[in-house]
């Protein structure tokens, strides 16, 4: 029942006319590989008009492809996520992680081994979708802060951090809010479901300016 509740949501939810490019433009790639590899094979065997008329016919394919579906999918994109500020900073254990990549490339180098540059593709490879994880689970992530209407000076007041998920599909993780003048008051949040929202309420005992605008991925 929630498989089909899902999938009934992300059908409403998506673009369908691109989903009908979509499939479409796989069914017809699909089937000028299949011709492709028909020429391949009649070519072999001699009949070279049945290999020439096949492999025609996948360019054909391929090119109707490129010209009429590949411009629909495009134009459908979304590349608002380009624009989206990210600021990356490494800690101790990621330089310790850079510096087994850098003796990994040399030692690859090196001996010329086919195991250790991929050993080596494996590990940047990890470095790059670290970095796509903590964008998307960055973007989209909206912080509140909710302060009592009266503050008196001395007195510590309660008030209320709150991130909510705006992504229709995908969660959170490892969040953690903390203040940029204040380094102890900070906020961890271990998931954040799409469509939902969580709060965590602190005791502020300081008067002056208190900003609380960096969000950070624990990944």
């Amino acid at each position: 029942m929630n498989l089909r509740s899902s999938l009934a949501r992300l059908w409403v939810h998506s673009d369908r006319p691109a989903v009908r490019a979509f499939f479409l433009s796989m069914a017809a790639l699909t089937l000028a590989l299949v011709l492709a590899l028909y020429s391949g094979a009649a070519a072999e065997m001699g009949h070279t008009a049945l290999a020439g008329a096949t492999a025609i016919a996948a360019l054909v394919l391929a090119a109707w492809v490129a010209i009429t579906l590949v411009p629909v999918l495009a134009r459908r994109t979304p590349l608002r996520w380009m624009a989206y500020k990210m600021e990356y900073r490494l800690t101790r254990e990621g330089w310790i992680y850079i510096g087994g990549v850098f003796a990994v490339s040399l030692a690859a180098l090196n001996t010329g081994n086919n195991l250790l540059f991929l050993i080596l593709a494996s590990l940047i490879a990890v470095i790059l979708m670290s970095g796509i994880l903590s964008s998307i689970t960055l973007s989209g992530v909206e912080l509140r802060l909710e302060l009592p209407e009266h503050i008196f000076a001395g007195q510590a007041v309660r008030a209320l951090v709150e991130l909510e998920n705006e992504k229709i599909y995908l969660p959170s993780f490892s969040l953690r809010v903390e203040s940029a003048a204040d380094k102890e008051l900070r906020f961890i949040f271990r998931t954040c479901r799409s469509g939902a929202a969580r709060s965590k309420s602190f005791r502020c005992s300081f008067r002056g300016v208190a900003s609380i605008n960096r969000k950070r991925s624990g990944l």
